[in-house]
């Protein structure tokens, strides 16, 4: 442990050295990214059921008020989550891919309604007798939309093949539904094994470092169900209101930008306001544009804050750098991750950035003395998951900071009262010695000491 400290403060002492194991680190997971990608999709997934798993785990089971067993919840979680997928793509994702189709046959159509007449055509009315346009000015307008009109079908067209790319992926990942159940099922004792293959001084830490971690992406996974599934039916139901074609593309896009932060609305706006405004009229345009920035208002300001909240405690500046590290990486999909991966970062760059060997090994046996002293109480250590061990752990190691806080104040008192006393005794010797005529307390005159 002694060797282990000493390595871990000479790495802390030298900024170029803790930048170089960063590196490093992040080099070695872009290496192992098509493992990773498994492993991170397996873990998602099981964070993503583990609600549906504790909510079938409390139901009780007839007149004998039994629970089903933790694999028998877990299994029909993902009965649940089968039955789910195949309505999803019967009902929504073929009529989805049928719309996609649709619109990027429209595509060129409404290049050439934006061009010539009919663009002159549609800013007389929209602008109720608008004077006529420069040559030049209405060339620049053109060509501008030529340019979106090709952003538009070429993000579309990516769009679509990035999520043919994920769905082949996920086919090719049989895996991945596997390494969620043992995920799910063995969790507890997965994390115990981690935690054991350190020293039992840095298990604490380690304990501390996978609890977060896990709150931090149960709190992301949870979060964006909600916020996904609420920003596609709005907009979904909105854009069939106001007759929009392709509702369900726009909801779908929606869904997915919804969990890009900051780029996201923009990525979801410009593509239904854009259709809106060569397929029905100017004035819907400016509805739906109004529509979007009313909703992603609230969404940032409100239901973020409200649904996430702040655990993952994340700058916007490093969001900003993170989704275009993730994007650069790994695409579409690598803006997906991007945040919880930033939160992950974040655990670490807490835990591990900062380590204190020996505040871990006072910590460690102070928690190990608190918990012993428990459990001759009666406490039962080895009953606890993961997370209320960690949580014991703290709160055996506050009791402990608390008590040595109590000793100093009382440490802090007694020196106090000492001094105190000392002042009186001082004060007392000095109004004797004024009362003697200016003689200390042995008698002998102040003016004759050196």
């Amino acid at each position: 442990m002694n060797m282990e400290n000493g390595i871990i403060k000479y790495i802390q002492q030298h900024t170029f050295l803790k930048v170089l194991v960063t590196v490093g680190l992040s080099i070695i997971f872009y290496e192992l990214s098509s493992l990773l990608l498994s492993v991170i999709l397996a873990v998602g997934l099981a964070f993503a059921l583990y609600p549906l798993t504790r909510a079938l785990g409390r139901i009780k089971l007839g007149k004998t008020g039994m629970h089903p067993s933790r694999v028998a919840a877990i299994i029909l979680a993902f009965v649940a989550m089968a039955i789910f997928l195949g309505v999803v793509v019967s009902f929504i994702v073929l009529p989805l891919f049928g719309q996609i189709n649709e619109l990027l046959k429209q595509l060129p159509q409404y290049t050439k309604q934006l061009q010539g007449d009919s663009l002159r055509s549609v800013l007389t009315q929209s602008g109720a007798g608008m004077p006529m346009l420069p040559s030049s000015v209405e060339s620049l307008i053109e060509q501008s939309i030529t340019s979106l009109t090709g952003f538009i079908a070429s993000a579309v067209q990516n769009l679509v093949h990035s999520t043919v790319d994920i769905v082949s992926n996920l086919v090719g990942l049989i895996i991945v539904p596997f390494l969620a159940f043992y995920f799910m099922k063995d969790w507890k004792e997965l994390c115990r094994m981690i935690v054991h293959l350190f020293m039992p001084q840095a298990r604490p830490k380690v304990g501390r470092i996978l609890t977060r971690t896990g709150r931090a992406i149960s709190h992301f996974v949870d979060g964006m169900w909600k916020l996904s599934l609420l920003a596609s039916f709005c907009v979904t139901i909105t854009l069939l209101i106001l007759g929009v074609p392709y509702p369900l593309v726009f909801g779908f896009v929606a869904l997915l930008s919804e969990t890009i932060p900051i780029v996201g609305a923009m990525m979801a706006a410009i593509p239904a306001i854009f259709v809106a405004f060569t397929s029905v009229s100017p004035e819907t345009a400016g509805y739906v544009a109004l529509f979007y920035i009313v909703y992603y208002t609230i969404d940032s300001h409100v239901l973020q804050p409200e649904i996430m909240g702040r655990n993952l405690n994340l700058h916007p500046v490093v969001v900003l750098l993170a989704l275009l590290i993730g994007g650069k990486l790994f695409g579409i999909f690598g803006m997906l991750i991007a945040t919880p991966v930033a939160a992950v970062y974040r655990v670490l760059y807490d835990e591990l950035w900062y380590y204190d060997g020996e505040e871990e090994e006072f910590r460690h046996r102070a928690v190990q003395e608190r918990l012993a002293q428990k459990r001759e109480q009666g406490f039962d250590s080895d009953s606890l998951t993961l997370e209320e061990e960690v949580a014991a752990e703290e709160e055996a190691f506050a009791e402990t900071k608390a008590e040595q806080a109590d000793c100093m104040r009382e440490l802090t008192h007694m020196m106090e009262e000492e001094a105190r006393k000392r002042a009186d005794r001082a004060r007392k010797a000095r109004e004797e010695a004024e009362r003697a005529g200016g003689t200390g307390p042995r008698g002998g005159h102040y003016n004759d000491m050196p």
